[in-house]
């Protein structure tokens, strides 16, 4: 019995070294986006938020499946529609289940293991709402006069429906001038069967065109419905509003565009030998350019006034060149005259005479424009 004593005595007296408990990591799921959100809506992002007592690295698993009451797991489709393993899930929402029904609600499911095995339980789960996808509308313009007050402007309406397709949606086009509440709606231009087709095919396009009487910002409102929109233009289930701003100017002032031969620096002076013409090549113009569209019922074409003058002597309108161009012969000047050869322009808008000091050699009736934009062009010719 002594013996048996100190056996137990020695074991008793001893250590135990046993390896602590892996504990589970805890999971939870943090709903970025809306809590209800659209059929269709891209980038719904979900981030995992994860605790682990070890700190040790926890591998996640995201399953999405889509389901028409999420909260009952057997209406829901019995494969994953997204899987991700990353701590951000984003995935684009879902138009339909699988047997082309309607996309109700979303169930999400986020597990994690860590390195040592331990499994986040239960399951973190959370179910999303689906509500029905408004209509998108992207409007752009398109100006051929420059968004000048006399002239037609043209919109141009993209639309389409996620869920409802858009031959579904109907579009009411509504026109505001800065001076008056409401002008009515804006003429047609094209409709979706004959408007060039956008690219995504599940999207078609409409056109309307209007010629604003003033200058200032207008405005068109576009209200989109769907089947499940109503006659409520401020924001029901099926409804999108869209308001573009058109920003319509004056007639702005005509530009000189390249000229040859190039003008030299300002009070330097151009030596010619030679037979020379002298010409523009361009004047840019909303309405008024040159060379201009002679087809075109609205374009006109800007004036050119050519004039010469000798040394002190008093300048001279040139009356018979009123084109683009002027030839220059020093043959008729003596040896070392300077000669100022001068083209101003103006457009059906801009006055004329110009109203910058005649010794100018140059003129940009608005100072403030960059880069600049000159109304005037004199070359200080040098005979020889």
């Amino acid at each position: 019995m002594k013996s048996l004593f100190l056996i137990s005595s020695v074991v008793l007296g001893g250590c135990f070294f046993v390896d602590p408990i892996n504990q589970r990591p805890s999971l939870e799921i943090e709903n970025t986006s809306a809590e209800v959100i659209e059929r269709g809506e891209a980038g719904v992002t979900l981030i995992a938020h994860v605790d682990d007592p070890e700190k040790q690295i926890v591998k996640l698993d995201w399953k999405m499946f889509v389901c028409n009451d999420a909260s009952n797991v057997g209406t829901c489709d019995g494969l994953a529609k997204a899987e991700g393993s990353d701590a951000t899930f984003v995935f684009d929402a879902p138009i339909a289940r699988r047997d082309g029904t309607p996309a109700e609600s979303l169930l999400v499911e986020l597990s994690g293991i860590d390195d040592f095995g331990a499994e986040a339980r239960p399951k973190q789960q959370l179910i999303i709402p689906l509500g029905n996808a408004k209509p998108s509308v992207v409007v752009s313009q398109s100006a051929k006069y420059g968004k000048t007050v006399g002239t037609p402007i043209d919109l141009f309406a993209v639309f389409g429906d996620a869920d409802d397709s858009f031959s579904n949606v109907t579009l009411e086009f509504e026109l505001f001038s800065p001076t008056v509440s409401t002008v009515g709606a804006p003429d047609d231009l094209c409709d979706a069967a004959t408007c060039p087709k956008p690219a995504d095919e599940t999207k078609r396009q409409i056109g309307k065109t209007f010629t604003p009487d003033v200058i200032g910002e207008w405005m068109l409102r576009i209200t989109a419905r769907d089947p499940r929109g109503s006659a409520d233009p401020l924001g029901t289930d099926g409804n999108t509003v869209v308001v573009e701003t058109v920003l319509v100017v004056v007639d702005q002032l005509p530009c000189l565009g390249v000229v040859s031969p190039a003008a030299p620096p300002v009070q330097s002076s151009l030596p010619v030998s030679e037979p020379t013409l002298f010409q523009v090549f361009q004047i840019v113009d909303a309405i008024d350019p040159y060379p201009t569209n002679v087809g075109d019922p609205i374009l006109g074409q800007s004036e050119f006034h050519w004039s010469i003058k000798l040394a002190n002597n008093a300048r001279q309108t040139l009356a018979t060149e009123t084109g683009n161009s002027v030839a220059f012969d020093p043959g008729a000047f003596a040896l070392g005259d300077v000669v100022e050869l001068r083209v101003e322009i103006n457009d059906r808008g801009s006055p004329f005479p110009l109203t910058c000091d005649p010794a100018d050699l140059t003129c940009q009736l608005d100072p403030t424009l960059t880069p600049a934009c000159l109304q005037r062009q004199t070359w200080k010719v040098v005979v020889q």
